[in-house]
């Protein structure tokens, strides 16, 4: 009996084996089937774009181009995503197929959105709303003013944010939508509570409660989000005198989050939590909901929450004095931020915008070129209409030959050619004036995009300064505990090597340094020409002042004091000779 026991129980262990690997071969095949498949698919639109272009068919060239796009984007080729789309809007505008304009700037508006290119998505994101309006697809422009604030709100450009948020709500009240006049009052109420103007967030929280509450066409949406604003408003009641308030409403953006199953939702309500309870103190609950948020991001990963999450838990294990549990939730921050934000990705990242700024700028010479081959037509028309004007003169100087004098036929020459000269001279004006206009908008948009790069540039000194700061703290806490005496000595040693090697900026002030370099080029020379007698140092050290930095974030770039900044920016308002009540900022800026 036992014999057959074990055999039978061989044979199923071997059938359930066998079955489990002939899955994971099946699994196999149709990954590699949806691999050749795809690859197959792009290799036929390619064939069918090649052919529409030699066929002069510019609708379809433009479906294939959008098609391509989209399965290159899809496959994280977000560089031949852009080219494609670029080249599909090119047509649209070289053959006049407005239709089509509005879905080809959304879709380059939101693979620059991808690649956190924000700047320039905005750009694409109005050009969408533009032609939705011209089109008078409401819902579209709606959705296209909505996109331009949150891109704004990306930016942390809250003023510009709310403008565009206002009139996505001024639009939705146009056309009667209460969905879409809730949300515009839940995200102009997000842009005042960044700015820190909590009574008027409060006024646009709770009109888009209440819209949510009483929409006639509610849905599970309609709900969810009255849990979701909720939670935002809990946001302006963090003090000590409406904590209770601020509670209740969270536990109602919980529970709403939890019945409709809105994980990364979710997570945001207990971080805000978790907020709450360490601004009182309550260290114990503070650290139980980041454990709860830390179990759902464990079966719905988001990567930006998860960051925020072991930040939380770096504090609180910090207060509590458990040190090698903080130092275990410092080194996964590390790990995880490098891989969202480490020199790679960014490298990736710049790579990519690199690549979009060059099939921008052969996309606008394409335009210009063909604009220039509608100029030279115009004017080849004209100068063959002017030679049939001089064969009708000729004629009729022939005709007047035979019927009047000598001196008759002098004066219609005349007259004749001063009427050619004027109307030569009308064209030529008006070449000239069209080229200037074309000047003042190139300049025009040369100013912006270098208003913008400054911006950034910034952005990026601050992002520095910041990151250093933090790290900073950290070891300065370590050292506070080492020294008190507190826990294990090598364990402490080890913790601060590592937060040591992480205050390391050299790569990204290098990096930092040529940036500044590139962008302020011009301006160097311009300097260098007024005072020969400025090193590189000082040039630098302008770039930054223009910048708008302050003393500590161009000391942290500079790595010395604040002191030293000061010291540097009186030396080097002696070596461009400005008097005492003249502002270096201000004088740089104007120059």
């Amino acid at each position: 009996m036992k014999k057959i026991i074990i055999v039978l129980t061989i044979i199923f262990i071997t059938l359930v084996l066998t079955g489990g690997f002939a899955k994971d071969l099946n699994t196999l095949s149709q990954i590699d089937n949806s691999i050749v498949t795809d690859s197959t698919e792009i290799s036929e639109l390619y064939k069918k774009l090649t052919i529409s272009k030699r066929n002069n068919d510019w609708e379809n060239q433009i479906n294939f181009l959008k098609l391509l796009s989209k399965k290159n984007s899809d496959q994280g080729n977000i560089p031949e995503a852009l080219k494609l789309a670029l080249e599909a809007i090119q047509i649209a505008d070289n053959y006049k197929i407005d239709q089509k304009k509005a879905g080809l700037n959304f879709r380059v508006s939101s693979l620059l959105e991808k690649i956190e290119a924000y700047n320039e998505a905005i750009v694409y994101r109005k050009r969408q709303a533009k032609w939705n309006k011209i089109n008078n697809n409401s819902n579209d422009e709606y959705n296209s003013l909505s996109g331009i604030g949150l891109l704004y709100y990306n930016l942390k450009e809250y003023e510009h944010s709310k403008v565009y948020y206002q009139k996505a709500l001024k639009l939705a009240g146009k056309i009667s939508n209460q969905h879409f006049q809730a949300h515009s009052n839940n995200n102009i109420g997000l842009t005042y509570l960044r700015v820190n103007k909590k009574d008027k967030a409060i006024i646009h929280f709770q009109k888009a409660i209440i819209l949510f509450k009483s929409n006639t066409r509610s849905s599970d949406l309609d709900s969810l989000m009255v849990g979701i604003v909720s939670g935002n408003l809990a946001e302006c009641y963090f003090n000590k005198y409406e904590k209770d308030k601020a509670f209740s409403l969270l536990n109602t953006d919980i529970t709403f989050c939890k019945k409709y199953e809105s994980y990364s939702n979710l997570v945001s309500a207990y971080l805000k939590l978790v907020k709450l309870h360490m601004n009182f103190g309550s260290w114990v609950k503070a650290k139980s909901y980041n454990k709860l948020a830390q179990n759902v991001l464990n079966d719905y990963p988001n990567a930006s929450l998860q960051l925020k999450t072991y930040k939380n838990f770096i504090s609180l294990y910090m207060n509590s004095k458990e040190i090698d549990k903080a130092e275990n939730y410092i080194n996964k921050y590390i790990r995880l931020n490098d891989s969202l934000y480490g020199p790679k990705i960014i490298e990736k990242i710049t790579a990519t915008k690199s690549v979009f700024q060059l099939d921008k700028i052969n996309y606008e010479l394409l335009l210009n070129q063909a604009l220039l081959d509608k100029k030279k037509e115009e004017i080849s028309q004209l100068k063959q209409g002017e030679k049939i004007l001089r064969l009708k003169i000729y004629l009729a100087i022939g005709v007047a030959l035979m019927l009047l004098s000598l001196g008759f036929f002098g004066y219609l020459k005349i007259k004749s050619d001063q009427t050619k000269k004027a109307e030569i001279q009308k064209i030529k004006n008006q070449l000239i004036k069209a080229e200037l206009k074309n000047k003042k908008v190139e300049n025009i948009e040369l100013k912006e995009d270098l208003d913008a790069k400054n911006e950034e540039l910034t952005n990026y000194a601050i992002e520095i300064s910041e990151s250093y700061q933090f790290t900073q703290n950290i070891r300065h806490e370590l050292k506070e505990l080492k020294s008190i005496g507190k826990g294990n000595t090598q364990e402490y040693t080890k913790l601060l090597n590592q937060v040591n090697s992480q205050l390391g900026i050299e790569n990204e002030l290098k990096d930092f340094q040529r940036k500044a370099n590139i962008l302020h080029k011009n301006f160097n020379e311009k300097l260098i020409k007024e005072q020969s007698q400025l090193t590189k140092n000082d040039l630098y050290l302008c770039g930054l002042i223009r910048l708008n930095l302050s003393n500590k974030d161009i000391a942290i770039l500079r790595n010395v004091t604040e002191k030293a900044i000061r010291m540097s920016k009186y030396r080097l308002k002696q070596k461009l000779l400005l008097p005492k009540e003249k502002d270096l900022g201000n004088f740089l800026k104007q120059l």
